[in-house]
């Protein structure tokens, strides 16, 4: 196991771009040591969300775009005074965008090379399908192991909580990452499906090519050490349901499979959830329970929605948070300092809330470690998993204050994240140990018969002067050399093939003997093909040809059939004679 420090922020910024790189620095310098390895910043309201500049950005994405420049540069310069001070770069790895929500992710330079398969969508939520509500998600591995981040900005007002439970609910389970696996179902359907060639006939290239069981498994051996060796971009692009570079060499059983945000080993999700104080507590009350120190904050938690959605089970379920040990993040007074809640008579009276939250998922059955941070999930873990015990840390979770272009205060947690760190070589080892096993057991089942000859032909017939050929039939017992490495080795317990040439295949001037039987494992059996003359003689004068020719099919029960082509060519004399 690998631990990955990781700063997740969010903020709803009211339309504006900060340039106070000092106030940035003080949310972005968590003053824990050391510093985060990785830095994932959540935004919402880059723009103003008035009608026009929703309807206008859902179609152009015109100011949105310059705003996120804008906000990536800003935090690039503050992040860079920070790490310089301890002697870390960091690089922008991944940037995306939606009307006003955004998502940025920085990386050090010490982890970017063991970040890869980036990619990014959005799902909009709005309504109309309008991308003024919804979520911005990024997917990453970190070395080895799948992370989602996601930006979310949920259906705002008091009263609106199935609503924001429902942007969730769509949010986290829509399919919009494309995962390549290989499904065991489809790689065993491979192994017992025989490779034809387009023609259906085996051709040169067939012959020098493994084929059925061994050469699917050749090829899926490909894919794994592709895998383990190509280091690749770490972006795949997802942008219009396609990932550049993405590719299929194992027959079409390395398929794409979609993936949602819930899919994946790790999920930190930040946003302005706008989830509220629950309906029924006056404004009064909520500012008197602000004002009454921890106490009173402890009982406002109470009544927060989103707690009470998650311990019933309707909203971020499985999903931890870290315990709120600061006030309600909304609502300010834009621009004054210092900061305090919105509570003038002649504007909207909205209830301070906490609707900035950063909340992570981990693999179920996995230790969760709060520190002092954190308040307990209401539904308890039942068992560890050994393989992610705490593979989660919250080291810090925090409101920002100084920070007044907003009517919200930006949030952020840190966290340490142990994530899977495999050993690529013995992986290989462990795969190719797989693949020899798995070849093993299928050649004891799945018959494999090779005719001695690719194709059959008589030459000079005359009439009266029959002519026979020998074929011989041998029941391969296979290689696993090509597949596993190292010297030869011949599968035990191959089975005996049973054939039988169809008769619809064997013309009249062809006769075969045996046209049935079974050929010992390891073994050979052989058939005598006649050409019988007289009758083949006799078809020129009826069909007028000086060639003939059969394609034989040879059924091999629970294989894979084989057919042989036979030509006869006819003596000119004879050709002469009958006409």
């Amino acid at each position: 196991m690998q631990t990955v420090r990781i700063f997740c922020g969010t903020w709803n910024v009211n339309g504006k771009v900060e340039e106070d790189y000092y106030g940035l620095g003080n949310w972005i310098n968590c003053g824990l040591d050391p510093v985060p390895d990785m830095l994932v910043i959540g935004l919402q309201e880059m723009v103003d969300l008035s009608a026009v500049n929703v309807m206008m950005e859902s179609a152009t994405d015109g100011k949105a775009k310059g705003n996120m420049d804008k906000w990536s540069n800003v935090m690039r310069i503050a992040i860079a005074r920070q790490g310089g001070a301890c002697g870390k770069r960091y690089e922008l790895v991944a940037a995306k965008h939606m009307v006003g929500i955004c998502l940025l992710v920085f990386a050090s330079d010490e982890l970017i090379p063991h970040i890869s398969g980036i990619q990014k969508s959005i799902v909009p939520t709005g309504a109309g399908g309008l991308g003024n509500k919804g979520g911005v998600c990024i997917r990453a591995d970190i070395y080895d192991t799948q992370v989602a981040f996601v930006s979310s900005h949920l259906y705002a007002h008091r009263s609106k909580v199935a609503e924001r439970n429902g942007d969730f609910q769509n949010i986290a389970t829509k399919k919009i990452f494309r995962n390549m696996v290989l499904r065991p179902g489809n790689l065993s359907n491979s192994l017992s499906s025989p490779i034809l060639s387009k023609e259906g006939l085996p051709g040169e290239k067939d012959k020098a090519q493994p084929r059925g069981v061994f050469g699917n498994l050749l090829a899926f051996q490909g894919a794994v050490s592709a895998s383990v060796d190509s280091t690749g971009d770490r972006e795949e692009k997802a942008e219009g349901g396609s990932v550049d570079g993405a590719s299929s060499g194992l027959n079409g059983n390395l398929e794409e499979d979609m993936q949602c945000v819930l899919d994946h080993d790790l999920v930190f999700w930040m946003g302005d959830l706008n989830y509220r104080i629950v309906e029924g507590v006056e404004l009064d009350e909520v500012y008197q329970l602000i004002n009454s120190g921890d106490d009173g904050l402890e009982k406002l938690i109470e009544l927060d929605q989103l707690n009470q959605e998650r311990s019933a089970g309707r909203s971020f379920r499985g999903f931890h948070e870290g315990r709120l040990r600061f006030g309600p993040t909304y609502k300010y007074i834009p621009g004054e300092k210092p900061q305090r809640y919105d509570n003038r008579p002649e504007k909207k009276m909205r209830c301070p809330s906490w609707c900035d939250r950063v909340l992570w998922r981990q693999p179920p059955g996995t230790m969760v470690s709060y520190d002092q941070f954190a308040s307990v999930d209401p539904r308890p873990v039942r068992e560890t998993n050994e393989a992610f015990r705490e593979s989660v840390q919250l080291l810090q979770y925090r409101a920002v204050m100084g920070l007044a272009i907003s009517d919200h205060v930006p949030v952020n947690a840190v966290f340490d994240a142990k994530v899977r760190k495999i050993d690529q070589q013995r992986r290989l080892e462990v795969c190719r140990e797989i693949i020899s096993e798995r070849a093993r057991s299928e050649c004891r089942t799945i018959p494999l018969l090779r005719p001695s000859e690719r194709a059959m032909w008589f030459s000079d017939v005359r009439y009266e002067q029959d002519q026979q050929r020998s074929l011989m039939l041998h029941a391969e017992i296979p290689s696993l050399a090509a597949i596993v490495g190292g010297r030869d080795q011949a599968a035990d317990g191959a089975p005996d093939v049973p054939f039988r040439i169809s008769s619809n295949s064997v013309p009249a001037w062809l006769r075969l003997s045996p046209m049935e039987g079974v050929v010992p494992a390891g073994g050979s059996l052989t058939i005598t093909v006649e050409c019988l003359s007289s009758v083949a003689v006799g078809n020129v004068s009826r069909l007028g040809a000086d060639i003939l020719s059969a394609m034989l099919v040879i059924f091999v029960d629970g294989g894979e059939d084989r057919v042989l082509p036979v030509t006869a060519f006819l003596a000119k004399q004879e050709v002469y004679a009958a006409l």
